[in-house]
This record gives C-alpha cells, structure tokens and sequence, in this order.
C-alpha cells in the first residue's frame, strides 16, 4: 500500500481509524515525494524532534518509492 502525506501525519499522531485499515498482510512503500513533503512540513512543528525521530524510524522499517514521470 502506497502511503500518502496525510496517512503518514496520522499514523504519527497514531490515528487510530488509519491504523486499522492498514493492512498486516501487505507492505507499505513511501513516495520519495512524500517523505519531502512530509519533512518540509516537520521543520516548524512544535513536535519537531519527536516527529524527526519517527521518521527516521519509519523510514528505516518502510522502503521508499522514487517518483518516475
């Protein structure tokens, strides 16, 4: 399952209608362009060390997609 910018905010803030409908028995793949947008948005949130760390986190157990035109 392809993630987009708003799944990975709320899988963050551990949403818990998000996560019940990602699937166990599929992988999760992240858009290179996601994890940007994802990233630029972090950089002036409260949170922002706390959202890095989970990024990283995330970033190291989902692979990511490069966007190909």
């Amino acid at each position: 399952m392809i993630l987009d910018t708003n799944a990975i905010s709320a899988w963050c803030d551990g949403d818990a209608a998000l996560l019940a409908v990602l699937p166990a028995d599929r992988p999760l793949f992240l858009p290179a362009i996601v994890l940007g947008e994802y990233r630029f948005g972090i950089k002036v949130a409260r949170d922002r060390k706390i959202r890095e760390t989970w990024l990283g986190e995330v970033e190291s157990a989902v692979p990511s997609t490069a966007c190909l035109t």
